[in-house]
């Protein structure tokens, strides 16, 4: 009858392991996806970025895997960075980018105003 029990047992912990599995997976998913977005919305808005980039460093739930996965995203592509450090400054020569392409639109429109 013991050994009922414990099986019992044994199947309701992995049951419950697996659920919280689960929503941890779910949660951090919603979070690069939160973090991304935030990113994206910010735009060339220096102001908006840093908010946005502070928010990202002080967030304690994140990991350095996941950070990597929304630098890979917010930059398009390319090899995953290695460590957090690595994953802000992708973040950060980024923006430095979209800023940069602004800039040289901006500057071609005044060389060509036709």
């Amino acid at each position: 009858m013991d050994a009922l029990f414990d099986a019992a047992d044994v199947e309701i912990d992995e049951m419950a392991r697996r659920a919280r599995k689960t929503d941890r997976t779910s949660s951090h998913t919603t979070n690069v996806v939160s973090h991304l977005a935030a990113l994206k919305a910010a735009g060339i808005d220096d102001a908006a970025f840093k908010r946005v980039l502070e928010a990202i460093t002080h967030d304690r739930t994140i990991a350095a895997k996941e950070l990597g996965q929304i630098a890979v995203a917010y930059r398009g592509g390319g090899p995953t960075p290695d460590s957090i450090k690595a994953a802000l400054r992708m973040i950060e020569k980024r923006q430095l980018e979209l800023v940069r392409n602004r800039n040289q639109i901006l500057q071609a429109r005044k060389a060509r105003p036709w």
